[in-house]
C-alpha cells in the first residue's frame, strides 16, 4: 500500500470559516434540526480531512 494521501484531525477553531462555507455551499445553511433542537453544525464537534494541510472534508456530531 502506497502512503495516506491524507490525514485526519479533530475540527479546531481554525476550521471554522471554512466548513461554514462548505455547509452553506451543500446544504443551505449552517443550521440542523435533531429532536426538536436547532444546532449550529460549524460549532460542532467532528473531525477534519486534510490533505497536504489543506481542508478536503468533515464530519461534526453530536452525541
Amino acid at each position: 500500500m502506497g502512503k495516506a494521501r491524507f490525514r485526519i484531525s479533530p475540527l479546531t477553531g481554525n476550521h471554522q470559516l471554512w466548513i461554514t462555507e462548505k455547509l452553506i455551499e451543500h446544504w443551505g445553511s449552517i443550521r440542523i434540526v435533531t429532536r426538536q433542537k436547532v444546532h449550529d453544525a460549524s460549532k460542532l464537534p467532528g473531525l477534519i480531512a486534510l490533505e497536504i494541510e489543506q481542508p478536503v472534508g468533515f464530519v461534526t456530531y453530536n452525541i
